[in-house]
């Protein structure tokens, strides 16, 4: 998907250079492309579910960390002091 919306993203800029350099009347514009408008959605979409995949791995993973265990303590700790 990240492929093919690179693909039509890169055909979609050079008509539109094309339409420049011809000085054509009505020049398109990026939103006039179905087809990299298609693309755009479909990459935002598995963009998303990843994203959302990530963030319920990590909620999970805390939520069992905070029901397996009592105190849990998180300190700063500067690696130039304890190479010291």
């Amino acid at each position: 998907w990240q492929k093919k919306y690179s693909q039509r993203r890169h055909l979609v800029k050079l008509l539109v250079l094309q339409n420049k350099n011809k000085r054509v009347l009505c020049p398109r514009s990026l939103e006039s492309f179905a087809n990299w408008q298609k693309a755009q959605k479909s990459k935002a979409k598995y963009q998303a579910k990843a994203a959302n995949q990530r963030r319920d791995y990590l909620h999970k993973l805390t939520t069992h960390l905070v029901k397996q265990y009592d105190v849990i303590a998180i300190e700063d700790l500067k690696t130039k002091n304890l190479q010291k």
